[in-house]
């Protein structure tokens, strides 16, 4: 029965469904079905320097603005309805754009405490972090806006609490209305009224007569020869005879202005030429349209736009008017060859491998814990050696996907450094235990790998930025990514396992375990050691490639900067932690200490530098770290001064000495 139990919680991690990830919501405004939210998910979009689909895009505009990637609607009663009814990004973000004055009223906008809410004079919820409205924070959103402009003015480190919450509202908010007015400029009616010179213009001979927003790119040229035979006639008669022309003129044109100052959201047209790799808002076309003809797929794709607005009250009408869009700019982005990786980035959204990973090791770790229950179950050994190795075979195939999509080597952004560093420190672990059989790196292996995973999750939902994002010009290079780059994170993972190992040399040293089994204590040594030589190994070697590229990007091979340093640093412990040993200088539980203290390096060099906000490197910061980067120094930190109060309890109160058997040479090395 057991058997079974564990073998159903291996597999239904592994159902790598491609149904969309949420279901159509009763409560949308738009009360979209499952089909017309997926084609809407499908669409591409140029948002971070890349195409994406609008499925990737909502979701991180959504956790940016919401801290999470759906939302749970409010019943009447005022209380949250099922989870099962949940609404997605995708059909969030639709209710945004073709549904604004409704969607204006989710409480969507995350505030972490109430008091900013109270200091901006509204009304504050019960709770202190609660969710509240954009209609909720409108009164106040001059307030809000002059005090987060006073906070960007300082220096992140002299901003307050309270500043800090106003500017990341206030980013959140300026979000939403791009969403919510993005389509106003369809929504407007063009009005001809009492305009003849427009109607001439335009070919039209009833002002009743209704023509879209596409219209005004299609008659461009015509229309600006008509402002132009006007504003001669103006200057040459003066204005007052003319002043309702000019009105109507105004009004006329007044759809054409809305769209330049709000139509700015999402970049949805590909230019017409290939080799101009920037897609155009709405905003941008209105403003060139004077300089620069709209090409044919860009009027047909704004008719196509407009026709949705249109239907946006007739769902099947809708659905087909949305059909005719996607169909018009995927063939255009296919034909572009900005296509071929939508499809695949969506699959890999879906298929939630990283998610997935995460539950499978976290059951992994469970299991091995079960497993020093019973140590001598072979069916369990092998059941913890696949539920291991099934969540790290998922997240290789995630890392894989990523280098796919992006057409770059693993390591790329930190979220991928987690990612990376993960796996390989797993990897490392099973070779390990293979090799040892003592089930230790087993169980470190599930250990880290749930580890790891949440705190990719957890930088993730800090971060609130896509994960895939476009490099910045320093790291536009495969070469030296596929090999400082990779290499250097495999001498990190190398100093992190060495050190997660040497926990449980401390706590089993601490409690007396296996006080009668010094071999049991050697075994765990020796692989600190090994993997310390491994990482060595690594690190030496990246940190030279680094300073070859520094050399090549900056003129110089080294330049103390603080990466530089954290680096040298890394290398500089492990040959102390390697020459100390060999010369006798420290023993076991000196060479745990110092593995634990190395881990503090890797963390600084890893972490630490990216937060200093100095230095050549320092492209990757990320509020809210700091806190978690001093928790883990802190707790190293303890376990640091456990291994040197071990080392004083073992000699204050010496115990009867024991034979040791050695066996190898590396034994006897490893038993003075």
């Amino acid at each position: 029965m057991m058997k079974r139990l564990i073998a159903l919680a291996l597999l239904i991690p592994l159902g790598l469904t491609t149904a969309p990830a949420y279901a159509a919501s009763a409560f949308s405004a738009g009360k979209w079905d499952e089909e017309t939210i997926e084609l809407f998910g499908q669409l591409p979009v140029l948002d971070g320097g890349r195409i994406k689909p609008m499925d990737t895009y909502a979701q991180f505009v959504m956790l940016r603005i919401n801290g999470k990637r759906s939302y749970i609607p409010i019943g009447e009663d005022g209380e949250e309805v099922s989870r099962r009814e949940k609404m997605g990004p995708v059909e969030w973000l639709m209710d945004c754009l073709f549904f604004p004055e409704v969607a204006s009223d989710y409480p969507v906008f995350i505030v972490d405490n109430a008091d900013v809410i109270t200091t901006l004079g509204l009304e504050r919820h019960d709770d202190q972090r609660d969710r509240y409205s954009y209609n909720e924070l409108l009164p106040a959103r001059q307030e809000l806006m002059a005090r987060a402009q006073s906070a960007q003015r300082l220096e992140q480190r002299d901003r307050s609490y309270q500043q800090n919450i106003m500017l990341s509202l206030n980013n959140s908010v300026f979000e939403f209305e791009a969403l919510i007015h993005y389509l106003d400029f369809a929504r407007e009616d063009i009005n001809f009224q009492d305009s003849r010179l427009m109607m001439k213009v335009m070919g039209i001979e009833n002002e009743d007569a209704e023509v879209g927003f596409a219209d005004f790119f299609e008659k461009s040229a015509d229309i600006q020869k008509g402002l132009i035979a006007l504003n001669q006639v103006v200057e040459e008669n003066g204005t007052e005879q003319f002043q309702s022309e000019l009105d109507a003129v105004d009004k006329f044109l007044f759809p054409l202005m809305m769209a330049e100052q709000t139509a700015i959201a999402l970049r949805l047209f590909p230019p017409a030429h290939g080799e101009d790799p920037e897609w155009r808002t709405p905003a941008e076309m209105t403003a060139q349209m004077w300089q620069t003809p709209l090409a044919d797929h860009e009027i047909a794709l704004l008719r196509a736009m407009d026709s949705m607005v249109d239907k946006v009250d007739q769902p099947l009408a809708f659905k087909t008017e949305l059909k005719n869009f996607h169909s018009l700019l995927v063939n255009k982005a296919d034909d572009r060859g900005e296509y071929a990786m939508v499809p695949m980035e969506l699959s890999y959204y879906k298929s939630q491998w990283i998610y997935r990973a995460q539950i499978v090791f976290v059951f992994s770790f469970i299991l091995a814990a079960l497993l020093w229950l019973n140590p001598n179950s072979a069916w369990m050994t092998r059941a913890t050696w696949v539920s291991v190795i099934v969540p790290l075979i998922m997240l290789t195939t995630a890392i894989t996907i990523r280098c796919i999509i992006r057409g770059r080597p693993p390591v790329t952004t930190l979220y991928e450094t987690v990612l990376f560093i993960t796996a390989v420190a797993v990897l490392c672990a099973l070779f390990m235990e293979y090799v040892n059989r003592q089930k230790i790196a087993l169980s470190v292996a599930a250990f880290l790998g749930a580890l790891g995973l949440f705190v990719a999750q957890r930088y993730e939902i800090t971060n609130q930025q896509d994960t895939m994002p476009s490099l910045v010009a320093v790291l536009d290079t495969n070469f030296w990514l596929a090999t400082h780059v990779t290499i250097i994170n495999i001498g990190y993972a190398a100093g992190m396992l060495a050190a997660a190992i040497s926990h449980i040399f401390i706590i089993g040293k601490l409690f007396r375990l296996k006080k009668d089994n010094p071999a049991f204590f050697r075994g765990i040594t020796r692989m600190v050691y090994g993997v310390t030589c491994f990482g060595l190994l690594f690190a030496f070697v990246g940190t030279v490639l680094g300073g070859i590229w520094a050399n090549y990007s900056w003129g110089r091979f080294w330049g103390w900067d603080p990466k530089e340093n954290g680096a040298a640093l890394i290398c500089l412990c492990q040959i102390a932690i390697l020459h100390a040993r060999m010369g006798g200088y420290i023993k076991q539980m000196g060479i745990h200490i110092a593995a634990i203290f190395t881990a503090c390096v890797v963390g600084f060099s890893w972490w630490g530098v990216n937060l200093l906000g100095v230095g050549l490197h320092s492209y990757g910061f990320t509020e809210g770290i700091w806190t978690a980067t001093y928790l883990f120094w802190g707790v190293e930190g303890f376990f640091m001064l456990l291994g040197f109060y071990i080392l004083f309890r073992d000699r204050s109160k010496p115990t009867a000495s024991e034979p040791q058997k050695v066996d190898t040479p590396d034994e006897a090395v490893m038993a003075k």
